[in-house]
């Protein structure tokens, strides 16, 4: 409940040096989470099958993967005013454009480590492919 509160709180921000610095925590531990992920996923590199992985299109998956690609990209609402805020706004294509290329290589990878991992019971939230919940 006090969490709820403190972050309900948040919504109501102005300053955008104090909603910066919250993103870039928000960041940091996305980023943690990450590591775990990727970090277990790697312990467990002497079971993976190269062989599960096929590059086919199946019809009945590619409503799910169009949903995820867009999902993975809806902070362009974000943009006008994060070029209109930024020290140098000159660098705001070059920025958006790097941005872009290493979350998708990120996610590629991501992906398949966690496919690689847990094959074909690997949840939409990672995560949850844990053998132990309690994470």
């Amino acid at each position: 409940m006090l969490l709820s509160a403190f972050l309900l709180s948040c919504s109501f921000l102005d300053d955008l040096q104090i909603v910066s610095r919250l993103s870039f925590f928000n960041a940091i531990s996305h980023l943690v989470v990450n590591l775990i992920m990727i970090l277990y996923c790697l312990a467990h590199v002497s079971e993976w099958q190269f062989s599960s992985i096929t590059f086919s299109l199946r019809i009945n998956t590619l409503p799910t993967i169009i949903g995820m690609v867009v999902f993975g990209y809806t902070s362009h609402i974000f943009l006008p005013n994060l070029e209109g805020n930024m020290s140098n706004p000159a660098e705001f294509g070059w920025m958006l454009k790097w941005s872009h290329v290493a979350a998708a290589i990120f996610k590629v990878v991501f992906g398949m480590l966690g496919f690689l991992t847990f094959g074909e019971l690997t949840q939409q939230e990672i995560s949850n492919s844990l053998p132990n919940q309690s994470f």
